[in-house]
């Protein structure tokens, strides 16, 4: 018999199947943190892991494609594609002076050259990421600019750190 305090898990094997690419395997719990919903509320095929590695093959396989039909878009919306230039313009502009090379050389020492989120040796392949993104106030001050791997600046995008699965501040 359950008490109050209990909650009962149900399990969605991604559509993947044995390939799944998600670390936990393809039977992950049935909720937002593993799977996209529906407008409907119902989870989608595949989990998020391996919805995400397939939309990043597509596009990687028609990137000519993908980038004509962005020219095409603003072509045919110059109004529309004007005001996101300018709203991005804008951000850009209310975000401060950009971080100089001797500031990220100095973020890279300080970090001992490891990921910001999660640790891992970046060498110089790394990437560099705003602690609090720009579309959220953040700026390009030195003290909001970390060192991270292409992964967790990919996958972070415009989270806060509380958003992102990665380390807390």
């Amino acid at each position: 018999m359950l008490d109050s305090t209990s909650t009962i898990t149900t399990f969605k094997t991604c559509g993947s199947g044995d390939q799944c690419v998600h670390p936990k395997g393809p039977s992950l719990p049935k909720n937002p943190e593993f799977f996209y919903f529906t407008n409907k509320g119902y989870p989608r095929k595949y989990c998020k892991a391996c919805d995400k590695a397939k939309r990043r093959e597509y596009h990687k396989e028609n990137r000519d494609h993908e980038n004509s039909r962005s020219r095409q878009y603003a072509k045919e919306h110059p109004d529309e594609y004007e005001h996101y230039q300018a709203h991005y313009q804008a951000r850009y502009a209310a975000a401060g002076a950009r971080v100089t090379f001797k500031q990220i050389n100095e973020i890279y020492t300080q970090q001992k050259g490891l990921c910001w989120w999660c640790s891992k040796f970046v060498g110089l392949s790394f990437e560099i990421d705003h602690r609090v993104p720009l579309t959220k106030g953040g700026t390009n001050d030195p003290g909001n600019i970390v060192v991270s791997c292409h992964e967790c600046n990919k996958g972070k995008k415009d989270k806060n750190a509380w958003e992102f699965n990665g380390r807390l501040l």
